[in-house]
């Protein structure tokens, strides 16, 4: 847990994912805004705690305004068993602040692949849900924090994305008959953006997939405890129970023509992959999303850097791809459209 009230940014690990994910943005030419890449900036508001959970925390940088402003909302990756709030990078908050958008850096319940006795245990299908929560949370508490909560968009890298993904793409988890007034309100978001992200969590998925594009010799996590994933032992996993979890995060299957636009990035090679990492940050990812789209009719821009020379000119030309299309869908929606966002809280009966 950070102890003080600056993103720590002094870290090889910090330095690597400035230079992975920016797909070699320090390199390209400024658009205009004057930001400083490594300064260290001080949350609004510091280790927010958002729901019951002992990770359940975040930090929230909004700049001044007389008027509520728009809400990006950052989960951080780390393949939901390490990393943290203070992974967002100071470009990410500058470019939001200097646009007159709030961001927010949310942490979140990691998966527990050990020890099915474990308190905290939880699976996937629960991280992604009570991650929503944050959302909600910030939602519940716009006019206190001076936030337009009928115009929010989720990012985030790795795992991060892919809780993105879920909430952009599932319904609206709001329960109007909630005791909670922070469960009232909704999820549903203007925009996705995703960052080395998954089409599924639905894992029996990803091998068919893979196979078909490299042959049947591809082997694929052997160090994955799979049921544990799913917060489940062996037997239940190969039951009906394991098919109905996995089903709560098949989010390619949960896209449909009436969710937000996403953007998609891959800054990975086509090749096959040889590890996890190659594994869940592979550009077929993108491939499989950007299909998917088509069929539904979803908006989608899907960027594979290493893959098609027109998308990395795109990144050429757009300075940090992702956050830079959602401010811009964020700023192009004043009011919400049809029901997708609950404007107030439902009172309690």
């Amino acid at each position: 847990m950070l102890r003080d009230s600056r993103i720590r940014w002094n870290g090889p690990v910090a330095v690597v994912r400035l230079l992975i994910l920016a797909g070699g943005w320090l390199m390209q030419p400024s658009d205009g805004l004057a930001i400083n890449r490594l300064v260290k900036l001080t949350p609004t508001h510091f280790h927010v705690r958002y729901g019951p959970e002992r990770r359940q925390l975040l930090d929230l940088w909004v700049p001044e305004s007389n008027s509520p402003v728009p809400l990006l909302v950052y989960f951080h990756g780390g393949g939901f068993k390490q990393g943290g709030k203070h992974m967002i990078t100071p470009v990410e908050v500058q470019r939001a602040m200097e646009n007159g958008v709030a961001i927010a850096s949310v942490q979140y319940q990691f998966v527990h692949r050990e020890g099915l006795d474990e308190p905290e245990r939880a699976g996937v299908h629960d991280v992604v849900r009570r991650s929503a929560r944050a959302v909600q949370f910030l939602r519940y508490h716009a006019e206190r924090y001076g936030i337009d909560k009928t115009r929010v968009a989720c990012f985030g890298e790795s795992a991060g994305a892919g809780i993105s993904l879920w909430i952009g793409c599932h319904e609206d988890i709001a329960d109007p008959s909630s005791a909670d007034p922070v469960l009232r309100e909704s999820s549903r978001i203007s925009a996705i953006g995703l960052t080395h992200g998954q089409f599924s969590y639905d894992l029996e998925k990803w091998l068919p997939e893979f196979a078909g594009r490299f042959g049947g010799s591809v082997k694929m996590f052997d160090s994955v405890d799979y049921p544990a994933f799913y917060g489940l032992t062996e037997r239940e996993y190969r039951g009906p129970q394991g098919k109905h979890r996995r089903s709560l995060v098949d989010m390619i299957s949960l896209m449909s023509s009436d969710d937000p636009p996403i953007i998609m990035v891959s800054y990975m090679p086509d090749r096959k992959p040889m590890s996890i990492v190659g594994f869940s940050h592979h550009p077929l990812h993108v491939e499989l999303m950007e299909n998917r789209s088509r069929e539904v009719g979803q908006p989608f821009i899907g960027l594979m850097t290493k893959v098609r020379q027109e998308d990395r000119e795109y990144v050429k030309q757009h300075s940090q791809p992702v956050v830079s299309f959602l401010i811009e869908r964020l700023k192009a929606e004043p009011a919400p459209r049809g029901n997708e966002v609950i404007i107030q809280a439902q009172p309690v009966e």
